[in-house]
């Protein structure tokens, strides 16, 4: 284990750091700014060395993947959250799709949850092309929340296979 419970580190392929929460199975559970916990890999972190928010390799990181659109989009995405399968578990082959709808369902729910409960009105959900499955899904899903649009997300900023949701909030 690289990083430790109640460090700060940053995230390397996004906007954004955070402090670590829990270590489980080869994920950090690294609680954000805003509040949100997600699971992320070692190599998607890198260690807060001031306050400045310095990191250990993040110019030779982004030099060596210049050339790499996603990972250009990624750092500007804010509150987005990516539901491919190998994002949100180490090992899925012992799982079947049922299975893995649900688990990509379930994080979807709990990000949703942490968003409207700080009222953030702009999300992006990455699910991919694939067969669209997940796709109809996810819309289905946003079709039982009241007073959300959501829309393709734009090709050149997401790649193929991303819903861009707006939440409007009554005040």
């Amino acid at each position: 284990m690289k990083f430790t419970i109640n460090q700060n580190v940053v995230f390397l392929n996004e906007e954004g750091g955070g402090t670590v929460e829990s270590y489980s199975d080869g994920f950090y559970g690294v609680k954000d700014q805003d509040g949100f916990v997600r699971n992320y890999r070692e190599s998607d972190l890198g260690l807060v060395h001031s306050t400045s928010h310095a990191v250990e390799g993040l110019e030779d990181y982004l030099e060596e993947e210049s050339g790499n659109q996603s990972v250009k989009s990624r750092l500007s995405a804010v509150h987005s959250i990516d539901l491919h399968i190998e994002e949100l578990t180490d090992d899925h082959s012992h799982m079947s799709n049922y299975d893995i709808i649900q688990k990509q369902m379930r994080e979807l729910r709990i990000f949703v949850q942490n968003a409207q409960e700080r009222k953030i009105r702009k999300i992006v959900v990455i699910h991919g092309v694939g067969e669209g499955v997940l796709k109809r899904e996810v819309v289905t899903f946003f079709q039982g929340i009241s007073g959300c649009e959501l829309y393709d997300g734009n090709y050149w900023e997401y790649g193929q296979g991303a819903t861009v949701v707006e939440l409007r909030y009554k005040y």
